[in-house]
């Protein structure tokens, strides 16, 4: 049985996904760490997850990852390809979900991308509001 700390709420669930992408993506060689650290594993990421109560638990994988540059450089892409392989392992054993409502709040958050010009999003009872600022974009029919 899941304990209520070791479910995901929907937040916890988006960031363990694009976390994972990005790891895979870097295993690839079909981004670099550029582009990575621009998207999550930045300074700026770490300090808004060290804000945000609901993320805490992925604190030590930002700075892990803001690593990785220089593990690449210094040491060689075996160590690189290692320490990709150990955070998604780190990240793919907090993936423990059973909660439908927030997993239905992280599909709403994810299909709603692009469809809405603005969303903001935040933190509410530990959990993650999505609020749309914006209209819905709406193609013309000319």
């Amino acid at each position: 049985m899941t304990t209520e700390s070791e479910k995901l709420n929907s937040g916890k669930l988006i960031f363990n996904i694009i976390a994972v992408g990005l790891i895979r993506l870097l295993m690839k060689n079909k981004i670099d760490f550029d582009q990575a650290h621009f998207l999550l594993f930045s300074p700026s990421a770490l300090s808004r997850v060290e804000d945000n109560n609901t993320l805490d638990e992925f604190k030590m994988i930002i700075a892990k990852a803001l690593e990785l540059e220089d593990i690449r450089r210094l040491v060689g892409e075996e160590a690189y390809q290692n320490e990709l392989k150990a955070l998604e392992d780190e990240l793919c054993e907090h993936l423990v979900y059973s909660d439908y409502e927030d997993m239905h709040k992280a599909s709403r958050i994810i299909t709603s991308l692009g469809i809405v010009e603005n969303l903001e999003v935040k933190p509410k009872d530990n959990k993650v509001e999505v609020i749309a600022i914006d209209k819905p974009n709406t193609k013309s029919k000319n």
